[in-house]
């Protein structure tokens, strides 16, 4: 029986812990993709016996919500959709929503240095760029560096958030320990090394995939 769109956050709410939603999403141009994988990753489902899935976006994404998830289904959905130009992720529905994004910001997202940005609204920009530019001449290795500029940014509002409920993105070797680490870890457009250890990735869309990924619909995205 198909759900209402009125039954299915409460569906979410009261999913099991263990359940995680199956989620991928095509290139919004790109309608055969869309359609090829949701009869792909549909007939997976419906091995499974689930209902049909949840519409993020139209003729974009979509979802199913697996209340159990057996050793054999993440194989399959890669499968499923191995030869198709869309990204999917397997993740658990408990906590999916997070608070914080930690990002490899300077090649995906912006063209500055995030750290001294940072500081720049703790107000100690001075000192954290004089740290960072002793880097970058060379005079400090990075690690120390970043540990050092780090330090001081303790008590801002990041603080208190665990690793669960972070959300990381990055494309390099550097980034896999974060990676790895959050409770959402996506490969964007990674190095092979990165992609193949990353449990979600993200190779032929924007990084608005993530938000997908998360189970948020296109018409609660912000411009």
């Amino acid at each position: 029986m198909r759900l209402s769109l009125a039954q299915r956050p409460r569906l979410l709410q009261e999913a099991p812990v263990t359940a995680h939603a199956l989620v991928f999403v095509a290139p919004p141009e790109d309608k055969p993709a869309y359609r090829e994988a949701l009869l792909m990753l549909g007939r997976v489902a419906l091995s499974r016996k689930l209902p049909p899935p949840d519409v993020l976006s139209g003729w974009e994404s979509a979802e199913w919500i697996y209340e159990s998830v057996d050793g054999d289904l993440r194989q399959e959905a890669a499968a499923a959709v191995a030869e198709l130009p869309v990204d999917w992720a397997l993740v658990p529905v408990a906590g999916r929503k997070k608070r914080l994004l930690i990002a490899d910001m300077d090649s995906p997202i912006i063209t500055v240095e995030c750290l001294d940005e940072l500081a720049d609204f703790a107000g100690i920009k001075a000192e954290i760029a004089a740290i960072t530019e002793r880097a970058m001449r060379g005079e400090l290795a990075f690690e120390p560096a970043l540990i050092e500029r780090v330090a001081q940014l303790r008590g801002m509002t990041a603080l208190g958030v665990s690793a669960r409920e972070a959300l990381a993105v990055g494309d390099g070797a550097n980034d896999l320990d974060m990676i790895k680490a959050a409770g959402l870890g996506i490969a964007y457009r990674a190095k092979p090394i990165v992609a193949a250890e990353a449990r979600a990735r993200i190779d032929y869309t924007s990084l608005e995939t993530a938000l997908f990924f998360q189970g948020y619909r296109r018409s609660e995205f912000v411009s």
